[in-house]
This record gives C-alpha cells, sequence and structure tokens, in this order.
C-alpha cells in the first residue's frame, strides 16, 4: 500500500525598501532604477519631490539587484539606498553622476526574518470602533494588535488578536486618539517584532436627540472678529 502524505512548504517572506532620493527636491525628471528580485525587473522612479519608499517583497533566498540607469536629466541629485526587513541598510549609493547607467549597484541574496510584521492595507473608524485590515507574510498565520489612548506606553494598553483580518476594535470612546501597535506571530511562542504605532482617530458621535444646539463655549474655543 502507498501512502500519500501531503506537505506544506512555507517560505519566509518580507519586504526591502528602497529609498530614492533628489537632492534638489524635484524628482529624478527621468532618470529610472531597475530593480530585480528573483529575475524579475521592475522600473521605478521618482515622479517628484525630494524623496519616495518602494516596498519590494521578497523570498528568502531570492537574488536581489539594483541598477541606475539614467536616462534623464540632472543625474548628479539622484541617489537612493537599499534596506533590508531589520531596517539595516545594506547599500548606499553615490549620487547619480558617479554611477555607470545599466550596470548593477548592489547585489545581494534577500534574508528575511521567520516572521515579519504584517503589512497595513487599510484602516477605518466609526465613533467607537477601529478596523484594520492587514496581510500576514510568510509562516506568520495570527495578528496580534495593542492599542490605547494616543502616547500610551506600550506593555499597558489593551491586547487583541485574530487569525483573520481585517480585525474590529470595538468599545472605544467617541472623538479620541487611539495608537495601535501589531505584530505577527506563528500562533505559538514565535513573533514579529512589534510595529507601529499608526495613530487614528474615531468620529464624533451621531446626534440622537433634536433639536440639537452647540453653543461653542468651553476652552477651547477663542473669539475673534473678521
Amino acid at each position: 500500500m502507498v501512502m500519500l502524505i501531503p506537505l506544506s512548504y512555507a517560505t519566509a517572506q518580507c519586504n526591502y525598501t528602497v529609498n530614492l532620493y533628489d537632492s534638489w527636491g524635484d524628482g529624478w525628471n527621468g532618470n529610472t532604477i531597475d530593480i530585480e528580485v528573483a529575475g524579475t525587473v521592475t522600473n521605478y522612479t521618482l515622479s517628484s519631490g525630494s524623496t519616495t519608499a518602494i516596498s519590494v517583497l521578497v523570498n528568502s533566498g531570492d537574488s536581489i539587484k539594483t541598477s541606475f540607469q539614467g536616462g534623464g536629466s540632472f543625474v548628479s541629485e539622484c541617489s537612493y539606498d537599499v534596506v533590508d526587513a531589520s531596517g539595516i541598510t545594506l547599500y548606499t549609493s553615490p549620487n547619480g553622476g558617479a554611477m555607470t547607467p545599466g550596470a548593477v549597484q548592489f547585489a545581494g541574496t534577500a534574508g528575511c526574518p521567520a516572521i515579519v510584521p504584517p503589512t497595513i492595507n487599510s484602516t477605518g473608524v466609526t465613533s467607537t470602533t477601529a478596523t484594520i485590515d492587514f496581510t500576514l507574510l510568510g509562516v506568520a498565520n495570527t495578528i496580534e494588535v495593542e492599542y490605547g489612548t494616543q502616547g500610551f506606553l506600550q506593555g499597558g494598553g489593551t491586547t487583541v488578536s485574530s487569525t483573520t483580518s481585517p480585525i474590529t476594535i470595538s468599545s472605544l470612546s467617541p472623538s479620541t486618539d487611539y495608537d495601535f501597535y501589531y505584530r505577527a506571530t506563528d500562533g505559538g511562542s514565535t513573533q514579529s517584532a512589534w510595529a507601529g504605532p499608526i495613530s487614528l482617530k474615531t468620529s464624533c458621535p451621531a446626534i440622537g436627540a433634536y433639536p440639537w444646539v452647540e453653543d461653542f463655549n468651553g476652552a477651547n474655543w477663542t473669539a475673534s472678529t473678521g
């Protein structure tokens, strides 16, 4: 008798970051960069401003390469760096004038922690709830969220966990600022580092009775003319 045993393989997955910089603050003026992950090349640019962060999804063991392509004007204003999932800067480029367009400036092999924090897709609030939609990466299967009023000391908040997303936290106070820290776990003793906080403010409560009057009295109002 032959027994077929299904096997499940999980590869550690995480996000690397490539930060693009422009010293003048007006974008890369037509210059671009190629980022190659496991043989797939994607071209990026900084369309405006002084910086942008490109999040690059990788699996442990993937090859990752970066190549400044040039192709625009004011190349000496352009530079970039490569940061791994633990926040360590792996490479910092010179300005574009010192790079050979099309040459590979950085080449490495991606390494991901066993478990990394989930990514946030969207958030939403009502007067008494906050909803956060997460995506788990790699082997993680549980999300933990610790929350409290804005500025609370982590470890002294309220913690909830869930194996599904989005997570809705209820019984919050209306018109109040809250901080939310979050991490991923494997459902056991292995956890990612905490990430955050993200700050959300609940909305004002609905008016439940009429007539309703706002007399604008209170310390937060200042009388003026004009």
